[in-house]
């Protein structure tokens, strides 16, 4: 497995979890199942919006990341390029589920 698999496997996890989420939303405020931060847990009304939203959130980077993975698979890589590709790809995609779902709850 190349490390741009990786973030093909990371992207179908994270489009996996969104959909899970989505349909499967965790109703009352937990320490197991779902988007769990500080501001999501602070009321019931901030718990739904982050369960509802992250889950699109990572529905949409998960499905991203999977295709953007696949085309740049196309490409010829060596194994340190495609390293920190499959990295960056990954931090990133992380990076921004917590930051637009932790934007989206600040603005509520």
């Amino acid at each position: 497995m190349n490390n741009l698999e990786a973030a093909f496997l990371f992207g179908l996890v994270f489009l996996a979890v969104g959909i899970i989420m989505y349909f499967f939303p965790p109703k009352k405020i937990n320490l197991i199942y779902g988007y769990k931060t500080e501001r999501a847990m602070q009321s019931q009304q901030n718990w739904d919006l982050a369960q509802k939203y992250s889950s699109k959130i990572m529905m949409s980077l998960g499905g991203l990341l999977t295709i953007l993975s696949l085309l740049l698979d196309l490409f010829y890589w060596n194994k340190t390029t495609a390293t920190i590709t499959s990295f960056v790809l990954i931090g990133s995609t992380i990076i921004a589920i917590f930051y637009l779902v932790e934007r989206k709850l600040k603005k509520q």
